[in-house]
């Protein structure tokens, strides 16, 4: 057998959580130079410190309400408005095609814009799919 025969029985992947942190760098650097008033976060609202290895996140608009911080929690609720899935069975999220719901109409425009920046960098398919048409508060 030849040393190529034998390299291509050798695969590698890297995990989706791990993938998670990649994303949630770009997504910070990207939330921070085209809509500061964006936010990364946890899909149930938790402000992480900093991007980590997970296989979803939230995004919450900063409106001014929220007033202080408490163990990672907004003591007041700011509005969720987007969440990305990179894998979720029952939102059919996979390696190949992530899931990214919205909140409130009035973000879908933004958020297919934000998502073809995803899909160039990272070379999967986004599906953009309307959760409301409100954003949820968190």
């Amino acid at each position: 057998m030849s040393d190529t025969q034998e390299k291509s029985l050798v695969s590698y992947a890297e995990s989706l959580k791990i993938t998670g942190k990649r994303v949630g760098e770009f997504i910070q650097k990207e939330l921070a130079t085209t809509s500061p008033r964006l936010i990364l976060s946890s899909i149930i609202g938790y402000v992480p410190f900093g991007p980590h290895e997970t296989d979803s996140y939230g995004i919450l608009l900063d409106d001014g309400t929220w007033k202080s911080w408490f163990f990672g929690m907004c003591r007041k609720a700011r509005p969720m408005v987007a969440n990305i899935w990179f894998t979720n069975e029952a939102r059919k999220a996979t390696h190949k095609k992530w899931v990214l719901e919205v909140f409130g109409r009035e973000h879908v425009e933004f958020f297919k814009g934000f998502a073809a920046k995803l899909t160039e960098y990272f070379k999967v398919e986004i599906h953009v799919r309307l959760e409301s048409v409100k954003d949820p508060v968190c």
